[in-house]
């Protein structure tokens, strides 16, 4: 928790909220929360990252999928990810000059099929090798990562794909 005082009266932000929860799992799935790794499968009834069936995600929190794995994660805003087999995902949640909330996905190597629902109101940006896909609008799409190679398939929508090392951005089209 950082804080802020101004005239007095203390403000928090609370950067350990709750992001999302895993809505499903198979096989070994991971979360490392504070460089714990805890096995989903065998996390306690009164672990504090299991609020009422599957386990909460929170700020700094990855999920980490073993081979064959797979988990499905519904964020807050009913932002849809499904995380494939052999992938580890991380969760922050970022302010923009203190005031507008950005969600920022990192993501390496795997495979991450994201679907941002029309109710999604928090700009969200999935940050993969050199390349972050902006998400503004309501869109799906499917993201592959191998070797430093990056695969887009845009199912719905049109996302904003931002190189980091040029500065250029371009705008992705559903079919692309």
């Amino acid at each position: 928790l950082s804080a802020i005082i101004a005239s007095g009266v203390v403000i928090a932000e609370d950067i350990s909220r709750e992001v999302g929860k895993i809505q499903s799992f198979s096989g070994d799935v991971w979360i490392n929360t504070d460089g714990e790794l805890l096995n989903v499968k065998t996390i306690g009834r009164y672990s504090i990252k299991k609020e009422g069936g599957f386990p909460s995600l929170f700020n700094g929190d990855s999920i980490i999928t073993g081979k064959h794995a797979r988990a499905i994660i519904l964020l807050k805003d009913a932002t849809t990810l499904n995380v494939s087999e052999q992938t580890t995902i991380k969760f922050n949640v970022r302010k923009i000059d203190g005031k507008e909330e950005i969600r920022i996905i990192e993501f390496q190597e795997g495979q991450v099929e994201a679907s941002l629902d029309k109710l999604s109101i928090v700009p969200t940006e999935l940050h993969v090798n050199d390349q972050k896909i902006i998400f503004d609008n309501p869109s799906r799409i499917n993201v592959q990562s191998n070797n430093n190679e990056v695969f887009l398939q845009i199912a719905s929508g049109n996302p904003k794909l931002f190189f980091n090392k040029t500065g250029y951005t371009f705008n992705l089209l559903e079919g692309h």
